[in-house]
C-alpha cells in the first residue's frame, strides 16, 4: 500500500448513514486506507465523530487538509440535514472546526456513481447478459432505508460527471394486474406509492403485509423485518417468498426505466444494504427478466449489463475520485 506521509497527499473521506459513519484516508493513488466505523448515536455531530477518527490515527500520519463527505440525502448550498440521525452537516462549519482547506459534500449515491469506472471484475457480480460500452453513461441504484439513485454521464473528453437526484421518489409503475392490486392496497396506507415505498427495507415489509392482506390473513401481530424475509421464505412462508419475487420484479422495472433515461450502456449497478443482507434470496432471474421486458426496447435492454456491486466501500472510493 502507498504510505500516507504528507498532509497534501491525503484526503479525509467519510460516508454518513443513519446508523453508522465510515471514515478513511484517500492517498496519492486514490486508494482508501485506515478505515474505521463509528455509531452515529455515540456522537453529537459530524465534527465530534471526525475528531474521534483522527485521534485514532497513528502519530506519523499527518492530519489531512481536505475532506469529501457523502450523506444519505440531498445537499443544498453546502449543507445536508440527515433524516435518520439528528445531524446537520455544514461544509463551512466543518472546514472551520477541523482546520481544513476545503470540504466537499456529496449525496451518497453521487459518491457511488463516481466509483463506477474504477470497479474491477472482483468488485461486481454480473446479473444476466450484456456488455459494458466504454465511456458510456452508467446508473447506480440501491435499496436501503430508502432507494438511492444517481447517474454518471461522460463528456466529450471522456471524463465523467455524476448526476445526483431523488429518483427513489418517482411514482412506482405496475406492469400487470397483480402488481396494480398491490399498489392499490399500498395506496390505502400511503398517499404516494413511490419506488422507494416498495424497493427498500421498509418497502419489502410493506409488500409482505399487503400480500398477507390479499391472502385474507389480515395483519400479522408478529414483528416484520425485511432482514427476516429470506429466512421466512426459506422456512416455507409463501407470503415472504412472494414478497421477494415482487421486490425483485419492481427493482427490475425501475432499473430498466433508469437505464433508458440515461441510456446507460455502461451498465446498471445495484448497491444498498438490503441486497447485501438478502444474498441468494434476491431473485436475480426475475430481476433480469423484468429488466429486459420493455416492449419495443426489450432487445436494447438485453444488451445493457446489470451488476451487483460487491466492493465493500464503493462510496469511499468514489469520494477519493471526486473533485473538491
Amino acid at each position: 500500500m502507498t504510505s500516507i506521509a504528507r498532509a497534501e497527499d491525503s484526503r479525509l473521506v467519510s460516508d454518513i448513514g443513519g446508523t453508522r459513519a465510515r471514515f478513511g484516508l484517500a492517498g496519492e493513488q486514490d486508494s482508501v486506507q485506515h478505515l474505521r466505523e463509528f455509531k452515529t448515536s455515540d456522537f453529537s455531530g459530524f465534527t465530534a465523530c471526525a475528531e474521534a477518527y483522527l485521534a485514532q490515527l497513528s502519530t506519523n500520519i499527518a492530519r489531512p487538509e481536505t475532506a469529501a463527505i457523502a450523506v444519505a440525502g440531498p445537499v443544498e448550498d453546502g449543507v445536508a440535514r440527515l433524516t435518520n440521525v439528528s445531524w446537520t452537516i455544514d461544509a463551512g462549519e466543518i472546514k472551520a472546526a477541523l482546520g481544513l482547506k476545503s470540504v466537499r459534500l456529496a449525496n451518497d449515491f453521487e459518491a457511488q456513481a463516481y466509483a463506477l469506472p474504477w470497479l474491477g471484475p472482483e468488485d461486481r457480480q454480473q446479473v444476466g447478459g450484456g456488455n459494458v460500452v466504454a465511456n458510456a453513461s452508467r446508473v447506480v441504484l440501491g435499496p436501503g432505508t430508502g432507494l438511492g439513485v444517481a447517474g454518471l454521464i461522460p463528456d466529450r473528453r471522456g471524463e465523467f460527471s455524476a448526476v445526483p437526484g431523488e429518483g427513489g421518489h418517482m411514482t412506482l409503475a405496475a406492469m400487470n394486474d397483480d402488481e396494480a392490486d398491490l399498489v392499490t392496497r399500498l395506496r390505502g396506507r400511503i398517499a404516494h406509492v413511490s419506488a422507494e415505498r416498495v424497493i427498500s427495507g421498509p418497502g419489502l415489509e410493506a409488500l409482505y403485509l399487503a400480500i398477507l392482506e390479499r391472502r385474507g390473513k389480515g395483519r400479522t401481530s408478529d414483528p416484520v423485518s425485511a432482514m427476516d424475509m429470506a429466512s421466512r421464505a426459506g422456512a416455507g412462508d409463501e407470503a415472504a417468498r412472494e414478497a421477494l419475487q415482487y421486490f425483485s420484479s419492481f427493482l427490475g422495472t425501475v432499473a430498466a426505466d433508469l437505464a433508458l433515461i440515461f441510456w446507460a450502456r455502461g451498465g446498471v449497478y445495484l448497491s444498498g444494504g438490503v441486497l447485501r443482507r438478502l444474498g441468494l434470496a434476491f431473485d436475480k432471474k426475475t430481476f433480469r427478466q423484468r429488466f429486459e421486458t420493455k416492449g419495443r426496447f426489450s432487445a436494447s435492454l438485453a444488451e445493457i449489463p446489470t451488476f451487483i456491486i460487491t466492493h465493500s466501500n464503493a462510496g469511499l472510493l468514489g469520494l477519493a475520485k471526486i473533485e473538491n
